[in-house]
């Protein structure tokens, strides 16, 4: 059953997909209202569960569950991730795309291949400083981690010794 995400308990479990590109004011009205459809249906051995789903900063897919309702199974959380990969190929969001990492530019959200990334390192554009984006997070409470300086997150493991 889909409700408001600001509805969700803080403690709900999270799912956090980014989109390389910036999802467009019309994409991110399909992506809206396909989850709404699918999530309106959501189900976990035969119970209904209560989710939402949010964008973030035009690059962020955020899709929550109140698990005091009832958990998801694997295979329910199949169902979510095949959802999303229906909207990723109608759209070519890349939403399961891991391979590039986010973070604050001067000029908004910006992606980088790994490579890219340590070369950004490497010639100071990215500094131990720089707001990075922390997908990995896992539950509502945690988005306000969802930026965070590079030296306090997963991505510090690229930093010289010497920076960290």
């Amino acid at each position: 059953m889909y409700i408001p995400f600001h509805n969700l308990p803080a403690h709900a479990r999270i799912w956090v997909f980014q989109s390389v590109q910036p999802f467009s004011a019309e994409q991110q009205s399909h992506i809206v209202a396909e989850l709404q459809v699918f999530l309106n249906q959501w189900t976990a051995h035969s119970q209904t569960l209560v989710a939402s789903a949010h964008i973030f900063h035009q690059h962020f897919l955020v899709v929550g569950l109140n698990q005091d309702q009832a958990q998801a199974s694997g295979c329910a959380i199949d169902k979510l991730m095949h959802a999303v990969q229906t909207i990723d190929l109608q759209l070519n969001t890349k939403l399961l795309d891991r391979l590039h990492f986010a973070y604050q530019s001067p000029s908004g959200v910006a992606m980088a291949t790994q490579a890219e990334f340590k070369q950004k390192i490497a010639l100071g554009e990215i500094t131990p400083e720089t707001l990075v984006f922390n997908t990995l997070i896992a539950q509502k409470h945690e988005l306000d981690q969802l930026q965070i300086p590079l030296k306090n997150s997963w991505h510090k493991r690229f930093l010289p010794k010497i920076l960290a």
